[in-house]
């Protein structure tokens, strides 16, 4: 991969709720200076309060959400944050398990954030959209393109131990080509079996070999560091 060839980016953390805001300062020794915050309606001067030390990214998303709900979370991105994290998943609808619905799922979802991002910009609000690695291992390689030209920047859930660097090949790759931002985000979270494996997450192998994997495949490649999620780190490193 080439060095510091894509827009700067500062290691990130997802965080799902607002209950330990006030206990963020081991955050700083990770190097930490962006947020990608859930915000229950109501409580956006209280969490922009909390952590004012932060870039903070708006962080909403549901594989359901339709495009007025993402015009809204626009609106209310420009209420202070730094932009808009927007995690929707769209092969979390039922018919994504029916195999001949998911391109037409994934084709509705790439006509939804070309217009969301056209919006954004009229907005002047940043857009960031969370992404699996895999779309391109199932044979999405245009809608994944589509994605990335829909927006500022990229996440991509990269949550398969120890293969992160092929995982984020083409990620990596259209976002050179269209100047967008991209993190590498790395899973914390303890596995139950189910939603999150052993293989997907460091939870076992700790915050050092995070920054260890991260440091040997994507330093100075321009690359971000995201961390999934703040409970997690902040356990990892109690």
């Amino acid at each position: 991969m080439k060095q510091d060839s894509l827009p700067q980016t500062a290691p990130a953390v997802f965080s799902w709720n607002t209950a330990s805001l006030d206990q963020t300062s081991f955050l700083e020794k990770l190097g930490v200076r962006t947020v990608f915050q859930e915000v229950p309606a109501g409580e956006d001067a209280q969490v922009l309060e909390a952590l004012s030390e932060f870039d903070v990214y708006l962080l909403t998303g549901d594989p359901n959400m339709e495009l007025e709900q993402m015009k809204e979370a626009v609106r209310r991105a420009r209420q202070g944050y730094a932009g808009l994290v927007l995690d929707v998943e769209p092969y979390g609808r039922d018919a994504w398990s029916t195999e001949q619905s998911r391109e037409a799922i994934l084709n509705t979802y790439c006509d939804q954030m070309e217009e969301l991002y056209a919006y954004a910009q009229e907005q002047s609000v940043e857009l960031v959209l969370c992404v699996p690695y895999w779309y391109d291992d199932l044979g999405f390689s245009d809608q994944l393109e589509r994605i990335v030209k829909s927006c500022d920047g990229v996440c991509v859930m990269n949550y398969s131990r120890g293969n992160e660097q092929g995982n984020i090949q083409s990620e990596y790759e259209l976002t050179q080509k269209y100047c967008k931002k991209l993190w590498t985000a790395y899973e914390l979270t303890q596995s139950d079996g189910e939603g999150v494996l052993e293989s997907n997450t460091y939870h076992d192998q700790g915050i050092r070999a995070v920054t260890d994997n991260y440091s040997k495949y994507f330093s100075n490649t321009g690359i971000g560091l995201a961390y999934h999620d703040l409970d997690s780190v902040r356990e990892a490193t109690e």
